[in-house]
C-alpha cells in the first residue's frame, strides 16, 4: 500500500529570494525570475510523484505566486515569521 505525503515548500519573497547573487544579478528581475522558475519546476516534479498528494507553498507573500497556483499547487501564507523554518513550522501547524 502506498502512502500519500503532503509536501511543503518553503519560498522567500522573490524580490529578496537568491540573496547570494545580489553582487551579479539585477534584484528586481534576474533573481526574482529565477527563484520564481526554480519554485515551478521543484512544484512541477514534486506534483508528477505519485507518492505526493499534495504541495502546499509556504511564501511571505502568496499573491506573488499565482504562475505557480496554475501548476496545482497550494499557495499559504507563511504567517508573517521571519526566516524559512519558522514559516514552514506555521503551516505544519495549520495542516494538524
Amino acid at each position: 500500500m502506498a502512502v500519500a505525503v503532503n509536501l511543503l515548500v518553503p519560498l522567500k519573497r522573490l524580490t529578496v529570494a537568491k540573496s547570494r547573487l545580489a553582487e551579479r544579478a539585477d534584484v528586481g528581475t534576474v533573481r526574482s525570475a529565477l527563484a520564481l522558475a526554480m519554485a515551478m519546476d521543484t512544484v512541477a516534479a514534486a506534483l508528477s510523484t505519485p507518492a505526493v498528494s499534495r504541495v502546499l507553498v509556504a511564501a511571505a507573500e502568496p499573491d506573488e505566486l499565482s504562475a505557480v497556483r496554475t501548476l496545482g499547487a497550494e499557495i499559504v501564507s507563511d504567517g508573517g515569521q521571519p526566516g524559512l523554518n519558522t514559516g514552514l513550522r506555521h503551516v505544519a501547524e495549520q495542516l494538524r
